[in-house]
């Protein structure tokens, strides 16, 4: 089926940052690629306008029968920037997707990563008209490791460069022109690329599940995200902001007017959240903004924190506890402060 370079435009416009122009035109790989780093970290996505009208010409020519090799090196130094740049980023998501916790995780690690190191290379080598077997890449990625990562077990970051380096390197030998287009039904490529995005989606999920971490300026400290939600999910808050959200939905499908179900769920979501500010700070259920001063604010706020603050307690199965509650503490604080202080200056 031809392609037409407007419709290219408008994929690229409107959804270049997903990598749809490319789906379009027939580059997978390259759409991939665009899919999961936001349009090839925005930059791929500006540069794509200079090139659509080309992208649209090689999707509607069949490429060359004679098999050949490709040029210099330095003759591709741009494909072999992109090369080192997905090979680093898919090699970052996969050693991170590792549980720190698992025993031998140093040890997964170098066994694991080099296969998102390869399948980077892999990708960028087969963008356009450039052919190459996953093979060669892989034995890079595994030949280098050995070579580099071992040296130094706890990898720096100048080895996971030379890692990725040497794999593109590698990759350098067994490019060839492509002989002709794989054809395949829009049934196989969906299927295709949306199983590997849920595999890239997935182990987004096991990074911020297992080991990403928020600083905590009140607790001096990190504490991992899963556990930040877990918190929340269990506390009172999150039971009325349901509540907030029912209301909200109940109203909409009576009404149909969107400006009203958003003024209302603001106004509920504000109560909501100042109601449980005074739940946590001790006051009286029936008391209201305007009833408190600044020095009653800080009084209860001060006997809060003496009484949970996580160096108090110790105890080391109720300092995760007295860890949740402080920062329930100091929330609830800086909310009623600015409320308090906003009243002061009106």
């Amino acid at each position: 089926m031809k392609k037409y370079c407007l419709a290219t435009f408008l994929f690229w416009l409107f959804g270049g940052w997903w990598g749809l122009h490319h789906f379009y035109l027939g580059r997978d790989k390259q759409g991939f690629l665009w899919a999961t780093s936001c349009g090839g970290f925005i930059v791929g996505w500006l540069k794509d306008f200079s090139s659509l009208s080309r992208y649209t010409e090689e999707a509607n020519e069949k490429y060359p029968l004679k098999l050949s090799r490709r040029p210099s090196m330095f003759s591709e130094m741009h494909r072999m920037l992109a090369m080192l740049i997905f090979s680093l980023f898919y090699r970052m998501i996969v050693a991170n997707a590792v549980p720190t916790s698992v025993p031998s995780y140093n040890l997964i690690v170098l066994f694991v990563a080099p296969v998102g190191t390869a399948f980077g290379a892999y990708m960028v080598s087969n963008v356009s008209h450039i052919s190459l077997s996953y093979k060669y890449p892989l034995i890079g990625a595994y030949v280098s490791e050995a070579l580099f990562g071992v040296s130094h077990f706890m990898w720096a970051d100048s080895n996971i460069i030379l890692v990725c380096t040497v794999t593109c390197a590698i990759c350098l030998v067994g490019w060839r022109e492509r002989q002709e287009k794989i054809k395949k039904t829009k049934c196989q490529r969906f299927g295709l690329w949306f199983v590997l995005g849920l595999i890239v989606l997935g182990l987004w999920g096991s990074y911020f599940y297992h080991n990403a971490e928020v600083y905590v300026e009140e607790l001096d400290g990190n504490v991992k995200l899963s556990h930040v939600f877990r918190v929340y999910f269990a506390s009172e808050k999150w039971a009325e902001l349901k509540e907030v959200l029912l209301d909200s939905t109940w109203i909409f499908l009576e009404t149909g007017d969107f400006e009203q179900v958003f003024d209302r769920f603001s106004d509920d979501v504000a109560k909501s959240e100042v109601r449980n500010a005074f739940r946590v700070l001790g006051f009286n259920k029936d008391v209201e903004i305007d009833d408190i001063s600044l020095a009653d604010l800080k009084s209860a706020y001060k006997l809060g924190a003496k009484k949970w603050h996580p160096d108090k307690v110790s105890d080391p199965e109720k300092k995760e506890e007295a860890q949740n509650r402080f920062m329930e503490i100091n929330e609830a604080y800086m909310l009623l402060e600015r409320m308090i202080k906003r009243r002061m200056r009106d």
